[in-house]
C-alpha cells in the first residue's frame, strides 16, 4: 500500500456524458519551452508506461497539456479543458464547505492527514469516454485511461467515491482528496481508526502516498490551515504567499489576490473594508486588462499585506456557552466577530452594495447582525447570543425596526452596558445594548419573572385559581425553574402571549390559525388561546399578502391500513420554482438574479415526519428559464439524495411510495432491490397513492411565500439551504389535527422545544385517520362544482408553481381519453399519454 505505485480503484469505469449536439474540440498543442522540452517528454513517457495515458493515432479530439515545475524537481501534468468542459455534463456531488468542515474539529487529541498516491488517476474510464480526453502534444496524441485532473466531473466522482468507501467512519473528514482522519480518545483508538480506513483502500485497491502524509499529529495542516485541538490559524506557508505577492497590474492578477484573500474570509476583521477599494478597480475588467493604481489601492494594499501577517487564532465553538457578536459597521462594509470568553470564533466582513452604504448608521449595525446570524446560522442557531455595539442610537432604536426579525430565530440577549476597554481590541466590546426580546419568548427565567409578576397583581385572578381547592393550576418543576402549570401544560402570563404568538407564527413560516393554535396547546395553556390564534393570523400582514385559497378538486375515500411508523415512505419531487431576487455575490455586492429551485421531499405517513432536500442543477449558470431539463433529476441522483437524507438517517421501511417519472427508476429501483424495499409506483400527477405528501407541498409552498423572497438576500453559495432547513423543521414542529401531536412528539416521545413527555396510541391515531378521509371525501364532494368528464372531452390542466411567472395559468386543451374510477382520467398530449387527477383539470368550454 505504501509503495509509492498507481492503484487501481475497483469501481465502475466512469462515463463522461456530452450535451445534446456536443461537436469534438481539436485544438494546437501549446509550445514547450526548450529548457522543459525534455523534462515534458519524460513525463509523457512516465504516465504512458504506469498506464495513466495511452497512445492514440486518430481522434477527433485534441486538448493541448503543459507542465508546472514543483520545488522537489518534479513537475505537475496539466491538461488545459476548458473547451472540453463547456460541453461535458456536470453531475454535481456534494462537496462540503470549508468553513463547516474546520468547525467541526474541536476536541480532537490526534490527526491525520492522508494523501492517495495520484488519486484521480486511481479511478478507471470508460471506454467509450477515452476519446474525449485525448491531449494533443508536439510528441503525437495521447488519451486518458483514467479519469483526468481539469475535468468538470472530476471533483464530483472522486468525493462521491470517496465519500461511499470511507465516509461512514467516525472522524474522517473527506474533502474531495484531502483526508482527514481525528480521534478524541486514545492514541491507540486513533491507530484503530487509521487500520480501518487502510484496510478499505487495500480492498479497493488503492495506494497511499507516505511521504505526503501526516500521521498522528497534535497540530496538522489542512486545507490551508494549522488545525490543533484548541484551535485553528491560516497556514504560514499560504500566508507568506500572500505577502511576497507584487502589486496586481492586470484585472486577472487582481482577482487572484482578491481570491486568496477571500479564501480565509472568517479569519481576517475588516477583510471587506480593506478590499473594497481593490475589488471596485478590478470591477468589469477582464484577463488582462491594466489596472490604475490610486493612492486608496496603495493604502489598502499596504494594510492588506498588515492584516494577513497579523497572529490570527480561532478557537472551536464551545456549545455549552453563550455566544458574543460585536458588530464592526463602516461606510464600506458589514462586520461582526463572533466569540466566547473574548477569544475569536469567526470574522464576518460583506462589502455594502451601493444602495446600502447610503443607510444609516443603525440600519447598518443592524444589518451586521442580522447578515452575520444568517451566515453563522449553523453555529449560533439556538444558542444563547448576546449582541455588543458601540452605536448609542441603537439602544433606543432596536426594538422598533423591522430589520430585526431575522434575530427572532436566535436566543439573542442585548444589555446596556456603560463602554469599556478591553484586552483584546480586535473584539471591539464597547456597549451592550437593552434586551430586544428576540429569543424565544417561553425561556425559563425569563417566564417564571412574568409568572411571579401576574400573582403579585391587585385581584390576581391566576393566583385565585392556584388557591382554589382541588385546583389544576399547580406550580411545579420544570428544568430547575418552578413554573405554574395548568394540566401539565406551561401558563403563558399575559405579558407574553402576543410574543408567544408571534415567535411560533413566525418560525413555523405561518401556519393557519388552527394549526397555530393547536401547536401551542400541545405545551402552553391560556384561556381563549385558540380565538387569539385565529385573530392573530387573519391580521398577519405577510399571510394576507402572500398566501392564496387552494383549489379543490374530488378524489374518491380511500382505505388505509393500520398505522406503522417507518414502515412506508413517500417521495416526491416538488418544483422547479423560480424567483428574481437579491444575491450575494463572491465579492459582496448584490445582484439581482434568476434563482430556480427543485425539491425532493419525503414523508412517513404514520408520524408525518418530513424531509426535504434540493436537487442540484448541472450547472446554475447555464439554466436558463424553461430550461428544467437542466436540473439533475437522474435517478442516480435521486436514489443518492434518498439514501443519504432517509435510508442513512431512519429505519428501514418495508415500501416507498413514489411516481412512474424517471427519476425513479433505474437506479433507484436498483438502491431500493439492495435494500430489501417494495417500490410501490402511482402516477406522477397528483396521485391517489401520494397524496400525503402532495398535501405537505402546499404546506411547504405557502411557508416558502411568506419568506418575501423579492426582499430576501441569498447566499452565493448555497442560496435555498436555510430556507429549506427552515421549512423542514417547521413541518416537523406544527401540530397535525388528524395524529393530534407534531411530528416530532410522535418520533420522540417529546416536544421540540419543552421536555414534556407525550404518550402514542397508534390504533386511536388510525382510527382518526379513517374517519378524517371520510369527512375530507364529504366535505370536498359537496364543495365539487358539478360536472361529468365524458371520453372526447377537452380540458385544460392547471399549473400550482408558486415561484414561476407564468403569464399562462392553464395549459392548452387536451382530450380526455378515459375515464377511471378513482377520480383521475387520461388525456392524449401530442404523442404520448398522461393521467391526471380531475382535480388538476377543468372544462374547455368551446
Amino acid at each position: 500500500m505504501f509503495d509509492g505505485t498507481l492503484g487501481r480503484w475497483k469501481t465502475d469505469p466512469v462515463k463522461i456524458q456530452l450535451k445534446e449536439g456536443a461537436k469534438a474540440v481539436n485544438s494546437r498543442w501549446y509550445p514547450v519551452p526548450k529548457i522543459n522540452k525534455e523534462t515534458f517528454k519524460k513525463e509523457l513517457e512516465l504516465l504512458v508506461k504506469i498506464g495513466v495515458l495511452e497512445v492514440v493515432h486518430e481522434s477527433e479530439w485534441g486538448t493541448p497539456v503543459f507542465i508546472i515545475p514543483k520545488k522537489e524537481g518534479t513537475v505537475r501534468f496539466v491538461t488545459d479543458f476548458r473547451k472540453v468542459n463547456g460541453l461535458v455534463v456536470r453531475k454535481p456531488f456534494p462537496i462540503p464547505r470549508i468553513a463547516d468542515t474546520l468547525q467541526q474539529l474541536e476536541g480532537f487529541t490526534f490527526a491525520t492527514a492522508l494523501d492517495l498516491n495520484m488519486g484521480y488517476y486511481t479511478i478507471p474510464l470508460a471506454e467509450c469516454s477515452k476519446d474525449v480526453t485525448t491531449i494533443v502534444t508536439e510528441f503525437g496524441k495521447f488519451r486518458y485511461t483514467c479519469l483526468p485532473m481539469g475535468m468538470v466531473v472530476s471533483g464530483d466522482v472522486f468525493q462521491s467515491k470517496i465519500y461511499d468507501l470511507i465516509g461512514d467512519i467516525e472522524g474522517v473528514r473527506t474533502y474531495i482528496d484531502d483526508i482527514l482522519c481525528i480521534g478524541t480518545g486514545t492514541f491507540d483508538e486513533h491507530l484503530s481508526q487509521l487500520e480501518e480506513i487502510f484496510q478499505r483502500f487495500e480492498n479497493a485497491g488503492l495506494k497511499v502516498n507516505a511521504s505526503k502524509c501526516s500521521f498522528g499529529l497534535q497540530e496538522i495542516p489542512y486545507l490551508g490551515y494549522i488545525i490543533s485541538k484548541e484551535g485553528l490559524r491560516p497556514d504560514p506557508k499560504k500566508v507568506q504567499g500572500i505577502v511576497d505577492l507584487h502589486k496586481p497590474q492586470t484585472a486577472k492578477e487582481m482577482k487572484s489576490l482578491i481570491g486568496m484573500i477571500q479564501f480565509y474570509r472568517d479569519m481576517w476583521r475588516r477583510r471587506s473594508h480593506i478590499l473594497s477599494p481593490l475589488i471596485d478597480a478590478a470591477a468589469g475588467k477582464k484577463g488582462k486588462m491594466k489596472i490604475t493604481w490610486t493612492e486608496e489601492m496603495d493604502d489598502a494594499f499596504i494594510q492588506l499585506k498588515q492584516m494577513v501577517t497579523e497572529e490570527v487564532f480561532l478557537t472551536y465553538p464551545d456549545w455549552s456557552k453563550p455566544f458574543d457578536i460585536h458588530t464592526d459597521a463602516s461606510d464600506k462594509q458589514l462586520g461582526a466577530v463572533i466569540s466566547q470568553n473574548g477569544k475569536p470564533i469567526a470574522f464576518f466582513s460583506r462589502r455594502l452594495s451601493k444602495s446600502q452604504r447610503n443607510y444609516t448608521t443603525t440600519e447598518k449595525e443592524l444589518l451586521s447582525i442580522v447578515e452575520c446570524l444568517k451566515q453563522f446560522r449553523n453555529i449560533l442557531f439556538g444558542y444563547e447570543i448576546n449582541v455588543y455595539s458601540d452605536h448609542k442610537n441603537l439602544v433606543y432604536e432596536a426594538t422598533l425596526t423591522d430589520t430585526l426579525s431575522r434575530l427572532r430565530s436566535n436566543n439573542v440577549e442585548e444589555d446596556e452596558i456603560e463602554s469599556t476597554d478591553t484586552k483584546i481590541q480586535e473584539l471591539f466590546a464597547n456597549r451592550r445594548v437593552r434586551s430586544i426580546q428576540a429569543d424565544f419568548p417561553l425561556e425559563k427565567k425569563l417566564l417564571r419573572e412574568e409568572q411571579q409578576k401576574e400573582l403579585k397583581k391587585r385581584n390576581s385572578k391566576i393566583k385565585k385559581l392556584l388557591d382554589e381547592k382541588d385546583s389544576e393550576y399547580k406550580i411545579k418543576e420544570l428544568d430547575g425553574f418552578e413554573l405554574i402549570m395548568y394540566k401539565d401544560k406551561v401558563y403563558v402570563p399575559e405579558t407574553l402571549r402576543e410574543s408567544t404568538l408571534h415567535w411560533y407564527h413566525h418560525y413555523l413560516n405561518h401556519p393557519g390559525g388552527d394549526r397555530l393554535g393547536n401547536t401551542i396547546k400541545e405545551t402552553c395553556y391560556w384561556k381563549g388561546l385558540s380565538n387569539q390564534a385565529k385573530d392573530f393570523v387573519k391580521t398577519c400582514e405577510v399571510c394576507q399578502q402572500y398566501k392564496k385559497k387552494r383549489r379543490y378538486g374530488i378524489i374518491p375515500a380511500k382505505t388505509i391500513k393500520e398505522l406503522v411508523p417507518w414502515r412506508t415512505v413517500h417521495v416526491d419531487l416538488i418544483g422547479p420554482y423560480s424567483v428574481t431576487a437579491k444575491q450575494i455575490q463572491p465579492g459582496g455586492e448584490i445582484k439581482e438574479v434568476e434563482l430556480k429551485l427543485t425539491c425532493m421531499t419525503m414523508l412517513d405517513p404514520a408520524t408525518g415526519w418530513f424531509e426535504i432536500a434540493q436537487v442540484p442543477y448541472y450547472s446554475i449558470d447555464e439554466v436558463k428559464e424553461d430550461k428544467d431539463d437542466l436540473i439533475d433529476k437522474t435517478s442516480a441522483r435521486i436514489s443518492l439524495i434518498f439514501e443519504q437524507t432517509w435510508l442513512s438517517r431512519y429505519p428501514r421501511p418495508e415500501e416507498v411510495v413514489c411516481d412512474n417519472g424517471s427519476e425513479f427508476k433505474l437506479h433507484f429501483m436498483t438502491l431500493l432491490k439492495d435494500f430489501d424495499i417494495k417500490p410501490r409506483p402511482t402516477k406522477a400527477e397528483n396521485p391517489q397513492g401520494n397524496s400525503p405528501v402532495e398535501r405537505v407541498h402546499q404546506v411547504v409552498q405557502n411557508m416558502i411565500k411568506t419568506k418575501q423572497l423579492d426582499s430576501y438576500e441569498f447566499d452565493y453559495i448555497d442560496p435555498w439551504g436555510p430556507i429549506l432547513s427552515s421549512v423542514g423543521w417547521a413541518v416537523r414542529a406544527s401540530y397535525h389535527s388528524t395524529l393530534q401531536a407534531t411530528p416530532a412528539q410522535l418520533v420522540f416521545g417529546r416536544d421540540m422545544m419543552f421536555n414534556l413527555s407525550k404518550a402514542i396510541d397508534w390504533k386511536a391515531i388510525t382510527e382518526r385517520k379513517r374517519k378524517q378521509i371520510a369527512r375530507d371525501n364529504e366535505k370536498e364532494n359537496a364543495a365539487r362544482i358539478s360536472h361529468q368528464y365524458k371520453v372526447g372531452d377537452r380540458v385544460l390542466k392547471t399549473t400550482n408553481r408558486i415561484l414561476r411567472k407564468f403569464s399562462k395559468k392553464k395549459s392548452d386543451p387536451y382530450q380526455i381519453i378515459a375515464i377511471h374510477t378513482n377520480g383521475t382520467v387520461t388525456i392524449q398530449k401530442g404523442v404520448t399519454q398522461d393521467r391526471l387527477s380531475i382535480r388538476r383539470i377543468e372544462p374547455f368550454n368551446e
